[in-house]
């Protein structure tokens, strides 16, 4: 039968650490719940590594290029004459990211019969602006019946494809 210690005493079998043994690093003052696969100089070195340097800088930001875009297309008769026929886009890139953006914009304005018209750009954005590209140039009368016979279906896509500069 076990005894129960009275107040102020610990129990026979509990192990009580020598405070001055502990201070000196001394493994025999370890108690029994603590980690016994480290020694008292990586106890020493894992206290070093969680406590904060005030040398060290704090840790870089990582770069995380985004945005969003918005675009038109459309196409211009102009005064009727075959100088006056032009296919425009309009592309509006806002980089939301910390770091500058290298973009590709693709203008597409589609045509009756299967085929189409691209026109593409490549341009820079730096972090949190705005950029708008424009596309403008000169239709043939047949290429504006063509895409007015797919009732002017057109598009524009921006996609970013690399980045630049330093993190901001």
């Amino acid at each position: 039968m076990r005894q129960r210690p009275t107040e102020g005493q610990a129990p026979a079998d509990a192990r009580v650490e020598d405070p001055s043994k502990r201070d000196r690093g001394d493994p025999r003052a370890r108690s029994q719940t603590e980690d016994k696969s480290s020694t008292p100089a990586q106890d020493d070195a894992q206290v070093e590594e969680e406590a904060p340097e005030e040398d060290e800088p704090a840790a870089a930001e990582a770069p995380d290029p985004d945005g969003t875009y918005e675009g038109t297309c459309d196409y211009l008769l102009g005064d009727g004459g075959a100088e006056g026929y032009r296919f425009i886009a309009d592309a509006k890139m806002v980089n939301t990211g910390n770091i500058g953006t290298v973009n590709d914009i693709k203008a597409v304005w589609y045509l009756g019969g299967g085929g189409k018209i691209v026109k593409e750009k490549t341009v820079r954005t730096n972090a949190n602006t705005t950029k708008r590209v424009g596309f403008d140039f000169p239709a043939s009368s047949d290429d504006i019946d063509r895409h007015q016979s797919v009732e002017g279906d057109c598009k524009v896509v921006v996609t970013i494809v690399d980045t630049f500069g330093a993190v901001k």
